[in-house]
């Protein structure tokens, strides 16, 4: 009678493979996160009438940077942004 596998198999080489892959993949996230934090952060210098330009207003800024480092705020700025555009809450422009 043969033996039969049931499920898949791992080897311990392909295992440390994949949790390689799986960290690497978390830096590089990690990464980005951070070079964007830094962009929001030099967004803090624009006035407001520059950030109106692009969706925002400065508490918006504020609001990004104060997110765990973890998460990336440039997200954050472009859903704000995004909603305002389909919203026109920030009035037109002159």
């Amino acid at each position: 009678m043969a033996h039969v596998l049931t499920g898949p198999t791992t080897s311990p080489m392909g295992a440390a493979a994949k949790a390689a892959g799986f960290a690497v993949a978390q830096l590089r996230r990690i990464a980005v996160a951070l070079e964007n934090r830094r962009a929001v952060r030099a967004l803090g210098e624009y006035d407001a009438v520059m950030l109106k330009d692009i969706g925002l207003i400065p508490s918006d800024i504020d609001a990004a940077l104060s997110r765990p480092l973890s998460q990336d705020p440039s997200a954050h700025l472009a859903n704000v942004a995004a909603g305002r555009c389909r919203h026109g809450r920030l009035g037109s422009r002159a």
